[in-house]
């Protein structure tokens, strides 16, 4: 019991590590509006999935399909991304990697999706 309630602080020190380390930041970049994985890459349209939400980019250098990104720019009233900058963060891991979204009108949540069912 010890060990678990000790895993679930490592875990939830981790996610508090890794929003803090983006939640709320704005600037030049535009808004964080989503890190997660990296679904799909269009090189022709200029798009990516990123968490199941379609970012518009003007660059997909370094994305590529399986990886983390954090998306910064503005939301479209569509629910599309127009991102001004694209952060690479590596190898996404399922059950491991917090995930983030921005939902307009509220604040942001940080998660780690499970895998599997």
């Amino acid at each position: 019991m010890k060990r678990l309630i000790c895993a679930a602080i490592a875990a939830l020190g981790g996610i508090a590590a890794t929003s803090t380390s983006f939640a709320g930041t704005a600037g030049s970049a535009g808004q964080l509006l989503v890190v997660g994985p990296v679904e799909t890459v269009d090189l022709a349209n200029s798009t990516a999935t990123v968490l199941g939400q379609r970012v518009y980019t003007t660059s997909l250098s370094g994305l590529t399909v399986g990886s983390e990104a954090a998306v910064f720019g503005t939301a479209g009233g569509d629910g599309s991304i127009r991102a001004s900058s694209i952060q690479s963060r590596g190898l996404y891991v399922p059950g491991a990697s917090a995930i983030f979204f921005f939902r307009n009108g509220s604040e942001g949540r940080t998660f780690t999706r499970q895998s599997g069912g």
